[in-house]
């Protein structure tokens, strides 16, 4: 009613506002005069204004008329709302005086409306969100049941009643009704008799699942299992014993009552079950037909007793195997160097092997007790057997986790005496467990000195000028040294281990005039081809610095590589070449000079002889007695200049390379006569003897015959002018088949060894101003003589007691 004059009121205003609207204009128009002026939009405006006005009266008459119908109908309906909400009132007071609250579902799928008061029901959430979350607290498989029974509640209308649990181990009752289309559980405690009747059914049902699960599982046995009332009868077996007893099926067996055990087996084991006892034995028992061993086991049972029979012959054979697996481990411990002692499950010690008592010097007495491992770790450290700065209550919880969860035991023992132990301890699948002492103390020691080693290998590596670096077979950097990075002035990065061979020469190309001149050393380190050879391989830098690389194939595909700096060899090579070749050329033109002087002497000197010749041979009676003297001296010192002459041409040919040898068969006493007569002028004018020591039966040999009796004539020459007035020169002869060697002796002045190391050089002689000097040739002619003849001429000398001069001759000589 009170909407309806609201409704009347907004109408009247709307109509009052109307005609304001269409009445103001007329007014205004007809008070200014301006009837006669007025326009089209101004008629058109009050025409829309007019029919406004006319609608705006007739919707208020018609909505006059409505009124008065709505009044009555709404009279009506307060009334009818009036008796449902005094209805609802009395049915929510019902429900409030109600222990237990009401869940509503309407039709489909949403939530459900709760009504009742939550207080009342003590087993329910206190939050009313919580209580459509059945697994929240209701135990899982009540919970699933409630679940399903509301499932089929809302789809088919199936009621339901269930006794609920909830997680805490409270009961509550529900139940379910459909109501039209809407469905509504009730939600409501138990106690009492009725809790106390769910529970009992809980464990009730409870107890029936965990029978059947025993049920199944003692089916499932392989041994057999029996069960016996309170007078003896067979109430249960498993198929295993029905396979046994040879029937059927467990049913058939107790129908028959078909025992397994034979009478005085089952008496003996109810008199051990009056007296409180588990019957044990192993008997023989027919099982399956054929009689065997068995393990029985009997026991006392609710109602009766309970017992089993295991094959005791499938047990001695894992426990024969056992034992011997055992034994075998003990032999192998035997043999073992290391130390090993073995524990059982109860952690006594087994065995221990003779490398135990040896490496901890224990007397075999006191392993025979049995100690467990706490035991024999305490002897142990009692005897300063074990790592003194070791937390040893740590030690033993380490020991003895080995054994109770298996976790191994590894560890570094250094004792007090200087040994390094490495300890490791290990559990059995079957129990025990087995620890094994391995003395390393060696191989510490060696390692060490190991290390010690690679410390001085590096030390020496970085002390060298050459720069060094060992590649693997992989080609990558292990080692190399600060020299080598120095060379290449390489980067500090660039040489660290285990970088690429290929990176690293990439960065010493750059300095390289050719930049390939790498490639075979990349190719060689890493090489997989067998039967590697090291090379060497000569390298000039930007810088003009000439290295020299040595590649050396290493153990394991290795490979060393080495760079020498070698500038300033090759440059002194080069000095020394080039100074040589100067020197080759001053040779040349000293020989070219000697060879043209000597042929232009010889000449003039030849006319010189000649003519002192034909004089001497003339008549000389014309001549005085000075003339004819100054005739000797002439033809004397020609005779003395023709030879020099001579032999300077003998050394600038064999200098030249254009001396050859006339070889012919001849006889060497001769020679050697013939070579000592030239002298006899020389001899007699010293009083010098010549002691000539030539074996008779020396016959001859392929020699120069000319360059011989030269070479033997300097020699003996030699001596002559180094000996004193009066004193004797020896010439010694020896020949073998293959061999000839002539000696000339002499006890004259001698020389120093400074002397020595320089007589056999041209124009070179012994510096005893007392002495007059010679040309310095002989000795150098007969050294070049006897070399042409392919041997070689030695001199052994000392100041004041003479020299010797040995010729030998690889020739061949007829012995006479």
């Amino acid at each position: 009613m009170g909407q309806d004059r609201d409704l009347g009121g907004r109408l009247r205003r709307i109509l009052l506002g109307a005609s304001a609207l269409t009445a103001m204009p007329v007014t205004a128009l007809a008070e200014d005069g301006l009837d006669a002026a007025m326009g089209p939009l101004e008629g058109l405006t009050l025409l829309l204004m007019t029919g406004l006005s006319i609608g705006a009266v007739g919707a208020l008459i018609a909505l006059a008329r409505a009124r008065g119908d709505a009044a009555r109908s709404s009279e009506a309906a307060d009334k009818a709302l009036r008796s449902a909400s005094d209805r609802a009132l009395r049915l929510a007071g019902i429900l409030d005086a109600v222990d237990a609250v009401a869940l509503v579902f309407p039709a489909g799928k949403g939530r459900p409306d709760i009504h009742g008061d939550l207080s009342a029901v003590a087993s329910l959430p206190r939050d009313r969100n919580e209580i459509t979350r059945f697994r929240h607290w209701l135990a899982a498989e009540d919970a699933a049941a409630l679940e399903g029974a509301l499932a089929g509640l809302r789809s088919n209308g199936e009621p339901f009643h269930l006794d609920l649990k909830k997680a805490d181990g409270g009961y509550l009752n529900a139940f379910g009704r459909a109501i039209g289309r809407e469905t509504v559980v009730w939600l409501r405690d138990l106690s009492g008799e009725r809790a106390r009747l769910a529970e009992t059914e809980s464990r009730l049902r409870k107890l029936e699942d965990e029978a059947a699960a025993l049920t199944t599982l003692i089916d499932a046995l392989d041994v057999p299992v029996w069960r016996r009332g309170e007078t003896g009868q067979l109430v249960q077996v498993n198929a295993a014993y029905a396979r046994a007893v040879e029937v059927a099926s467990p049913q058939e067996a107790i129908a028959a009552q078909s025992e397994l055990l034979e009478a005085p087996q089952r008496a003996s084991a109810a008199a051990h079950r009056l007296e409180g006892d588990v019957y044990r034995a192993r008997v023989p028992v027919i099982f399956a037909g054929r009689r065997r061993a068995c393990d029985i086991i009997d026991a006392a049972s609710p109602g009766g007793s309970i017992g089993m029979a295991l094959d005791a012959e499938e047990t001695a054979q894992m426990e024969a195997r056992a034992r011997s697996a055992d034994e075998a481990m003990d032999r192998t411990l035997d043999a073992l160097s290391a130390a090993a002692i073995v524990f059982d499950s109860d952690r006594t010690l087994r065995y221990a092997n003779a490398g135990f008592r040896k490496t901890f010097q224990i007397e075999p007495g006191k392993l025979s007790s049995r100690p467990d491992s706490g035991a024999l770790l305490a002897d142990l450290r009692a005897r300063r057997q074990v790592p003194e700065d070791c937390d040893f209550s740590k030690l033993r919880e380490e020991f003895r986790a080995v054994f109770t969860d298996g976790t191994p035991y590894d560890a570094k023992w250094r004792l007090p005496d200087g040994r390094t132990l490495t300890v490791r301890g290990r559990g059995h699948a079957r129990g025990g467990a087995t620890f094994i002492f391995d003395n390393e103390t060696q191989r510490v020691s060696l390692a060490s000195q190991v290390n010690a080693l690679l410390k001085d290998q590096r030390d020496t590596l970085d002390g060298l000028r050459e720069g060094v670096a060992v590649f693997g077979a992989d080609g990558k950097l292990k080692l190399s040294n600060a020299a080598f990075a120095a060379l290449w002035a390489l980067a500090p990065g660039v040489l660290e281990p285990g970088t690429h061979v290929g990176k690293i020469l990439e960065a010493c190309q750059t300095s390289l005039v050719t930049a390939e001149a790498l490639r075979p050393l990349r190719g060689f380190i890493g090489s997989l081809t067998g039967g590697r050879t090291g090379f060497v391989n000569r390298l000039e830098l930007k810088d003009r610095r000439v290295i020299d690389l040595n590649a050396l194939p290493l153990v394991d595909g290795a490979t060393l590589v080495s760079f020498h700096d070698v500038t300033d060899t090759v440059r002194a090579a080069e000095n020394l070449k080039a100074s040589n070749l100067r020197l080759e050329e001053a040779n040349q033109i000293k020989t070219n000079f000697i060879q043209h002087v000597s042929y232009e002497l010889r000449s003039p000197l030849t006319s010189v002889i000649g003519f002192a010749d034909m004089i001497a041979a003339g008549e000389t009676d014309n001549l005085s007695e000075r003339q004819r003297d100054y005739l000797d001296h002439i033809r004397t010192a020609g005779a003395s200049l023709m030879a020099l002459v001579n032999s300077i041409l003998d050394l600038a040919s064999i200098d030249a390379g254009v001396l050859a040898l006339n070889l012919a068969e001849t006889e060497i006493s001769r020679l050697i006569f013939d070579a000592i007569e030239g002298l006899r002028d020389r001899l007699e004018d010293k009083d010098i003897s010549i002691d000539i020591d030539v074996p008779g039966r020396l016959g001859s040999a392929m020699v120069d015959p000319q360059r011989l009796r030269q070479a033997v004539y300097n020699l003996v020459a030699n001596a002559v002018h180094s000996s004193e007035v009066g004193s004797t020169v020896k010439v010694r002869v020896r020949g073998r088949e293959d061999a000839l060697s002539i000696s000339v002796i002499d006890r004259g002045i001698g020389m120093t060894q400074s002397e020595l190391d320089r007589v056999l050089d041209p124009f070179e002689t012994a510096s005893d101003r007392n002495v007059r000097q010679g040309p310095g040739l002989g000795l150098t002619l007969a050294q070049k003589f006897v070399r042409l003849h392919g041997g070689n001429l030695r001199l052994w000398s000392r100041k004041g007691f003479g020299t010797v001069a040995r010729m030998t001759l690889p020739i061949e000589t007829h012995v006479g």
